[in-house]
């Protein structure tokens, strides 16, 4: 794999994808997961605004801000006058895009369609080996994973069982299945992912989910917001049903550090952990 990246970075470098950043740079920022990244690699100083899914760190909620990634207004953007425009997974629409590029702004989008550890690692290093700031990824890299490190030597497998739901609408939950961030984080936590039998997010059986009565049930705190707050998701009758054994107890976590592609993955799972130690103490 190490060998991999390095070949990765070295065609790269040869067909022009490296960039450095100089004092004129002026970037946006699309997407809250690249915003972290680049924040943490050094590059806050030319950052001149960022789209409003990027509220972490707190210094770039202090940017000014051009909308949300996903809908992106080419007057909105050109009108801060950037060199360069970065963006996540998702970013657009595509005519919006083609336009600011047909004015001679920069664009790159850096896309991810894997969701492990692995891809994490390579996707820090592909956004660091772009600024020509390989060897400060490498030190996030390392930072999470000792990190991990010490989280896995303070607290065994738990064998523990969790679910991860984006919504309670009438058909049913929708909840993170193969192949998502919050997969990636059940993973990294020793947490078993009930949901084994399909890739993304999707409705999941409120027969299933009722059932097995995962030992973890976690939200992120924009749909428990949607939904009128925990107290009234704990009134749901079908989380009354599948918490009916210990009361209702949902995890809720910050959208961003449970689906962000970023450099929080160790607190992301810290979280998790946290979350299963309190149920232990129980």
């Amino acid at each position: 794999m190490k060998y991999k990246n390095l070949i990765i970075i070295l065609i790269s470098f040869c067909l022009g994808n490296v960039t450095t950043t100089s004092a004129e740079e002026r970037i946006i920022s699309a997407g809250g997961s690249i915003t972290e990244i680049m924040y943490e690699l050094g590059l806050a100083e030319h950052i001149i605004a960022v789209d409003s899914s990027s509220y972490y760190p707190f210094e770039a909620t202090q940017k000014p801000k051009v909308g949300y990634f996903r809908r992106l207004s080419a007057e909105g953007v050109l009108s801060l006058n950037p060199t360069r425009l970065i963006g996540s997974n998702g970013v657009g629409p595509e005519e919006t895009i083609a336009q600011i590029k047909n004015t001679g702004v920069d664009v790159k989008v850096f896309s991810q369609e894997i969701y492990t550890f692995e891809a994490w690692k390579a996707y820090i290093r592909e956004v660091g080996s772009y600024f020509n700031l390989l060897s400060k990824a490498e030190s996030i890299i390392a930072r999470v994973e000792d990190s991990l490190l010490k989280a896995n030597h303070r607290l065994s497998d738990l064998q523990k069982t969790a679910v991860f739901l984006m919504d309670l609408g009438d058909r049913g939950p929708v909840a993170a299945g193969n192949n998502t961030v919050p997969d990636m984080l059940f993973k990294l936590a020793g947490l078993n992912n009930i949901v084994k039998d399909y890739d993304g997010f999707k409705p999941f059986s409120t027969e299933r989910l009722i059932q097995i009565k995962p030992d973890l049930i976690v939200m992120p705190n924009h749909v428990v917001e949607k939904l009128g707050g925990e107290e009234n998701i704990c009134q749901n009758m079908m989380i009354k049903l599948t918490t009916s054994e210990r009361g209702c107890d949902i995890l809720v976590m910050d959208a961003l550090l449970a689906l962000g592609f970023g450099t929080r993955i160790d607190q992301a799972v810290e979280k998790l952990r946290f979350g299963l130690e309190i149920k232990n103490k129980d």
